[in-house]
């Protein structure tokens, strides 16, 4: 029976292998995932600022990465550089072995630049850099950020102002702020405020000036010295005054014209006392007084006395009167009366009365007659 005793060696040796590797097996430890971890884990940095980073990776016989980024740039041996725009990045690392596994890294850059703060707030800003190529402009407050570190130049304006020009150097990484403030230049001129504002004015003064408007006016960049203003409107007198201007200042002028006194002329004096045919070589007094206006204030105002002899084509202007309302009459001599007809004239100065009918009734005639017998 030799056979059926190795037969049985055989099956027992078999089973005996079978129980080890079993045994074995189930004492073997299960694979571990894979796992990786990243570092730094944040940082921030400057704009084109470099940092290396490192990735470890467990649970896998490959330990390779592969990097990437989402703002800046990255190599495959894990050194980043920061790019100039700020703000907030990724940088990651996935496994070689299996891409599903990865871990992450923020990367926040600094803002770069300049933060422009002016005043008056409608202030001109132009910024040039090293090169003196502009590369912004605005009007107000700003802030430029992504530059270069280097050194700009802001030039600041604004009418009616002093000009600012600075310099700024900037280091990478910062963000400064620079105050702009302008003064207003003295002005030298004149607010000229009138009425009525309907006025129209004529203002001459040194080094030729000469300016024609209606209505208010602010004249600045006025050269110092004296000014003429002749104002006129319609219904009012004309008026004029001398303005002096002093440098440095802005004087406020007021130019008020008077109304006329707007009354009827037709025929606003009445001759009275006197005969329209007189002897030769007579001399009248006659008596002029207003018809119909007593009572009503009126302005006074000059009549110009006219004559004209027999023969004569021309009126010769004898002289002046004043007249006023509560003046009651005014006596006006006349010359001695030539034979044929002598002719008076009286002409109403119209300056600061109004003919409120618009019709040419500030011219009396009056005819006298000298006779021989």
């Amino acid at each position: 029976m030799p056979n059926i005793s190795k037969i049985k060696i055989f099956l027992f040796s078999l089973s005996l292998v079978l129980s080890i590797v079993i045994i074995s097996a189930c004492q073997q430890t299960p694979a571990k995932p894979i796992t990786i971890t990243i570092s730094p884990k944040s940082i921030s940095l400057n704009p084109d600022q470099s940092q290396q980073f490192t990735a470890n990776v467990t649970g896998s016989s490959n330990t390779e990465v592969i990097w990437s980024a989402t703002g800046g740039s990255i190599n495959q041996a894990g050194l980043y550089k920061a790019d100039l725009q700020a703000g907030e990045y990724n940088v990651t690392a996935s496994s070689k072995a299996d891409a599903t596994k990865s871990a992450i890294a923020t990367v926040t850059i600094k803002p770069t630049g300049l933060d422009i703060d002016v005043s008056p707030n409608n202030t001109k800003v132009e910024v040039f850099d090293a090169q003196n190529k502009k590369i912004t402009n605005f009007i107000g407050d700003k802030k430029i950020i992504d530059l270069k570190a280097g050194t700009y130049t802001i030039k600041a304006s604004l009418e009616g102002y002093t000009a600012k020009t600075l310099d700024a150097t900037i280091a990478a990484g910062e963000l400064k702020t620079i105050p702009i403030k302008l003064q207003a230049i003295p002005n030298t001129g004149m607010n000229l405020n009138l009425t009525p504002d309907s006025s129209q004015v004529t203002i001459t003064g040194p080094n030729g000036y000469n300016k024609v408007f209606t209505g208010d006016q602010l004249l600045v960049g006025l050269t110092p010295g004296k000014y003429n203003l002749a104002a006129t409107a319609t219904n009012y007198r004309d008026k004029t005054i001398e303005v002096d201007i002093v440098d440095k200042q802005v004087k406020e002028v007021d130019l008020s014209l008077q109304a006329k006194t707007n009354i009827d002329l037709k025929p606003i004096f009445n001759l009275a006392g006197v005969s329209p045919s007189q002897p030769v070589g007579t001399t009248l007094t006659i008596d002029l007084g207003v018809s119909g206006h007593i009572g009503k204030n009126l302005p006074e105002f000059k009549l110009k006395f006219y004559w004209k002899e027999p023969g004569q084509s021309n009126f010769v202007e004898r002289g002046t009167f004043y007249f006023k309302n509560d003046a009651g009459l005014v006596a006006v001599p006349l010359p001695s009366l030539k034979a044929g007809q002598n002719i008076m004239r009286l002409e109403v100065d119209t300056d600061n009365i109004v003919d409120e009918d618009n019709e040419d009734n500030n011219i009396i005639e009056q005819i006298f007659t000298g006779t021989t017998n």
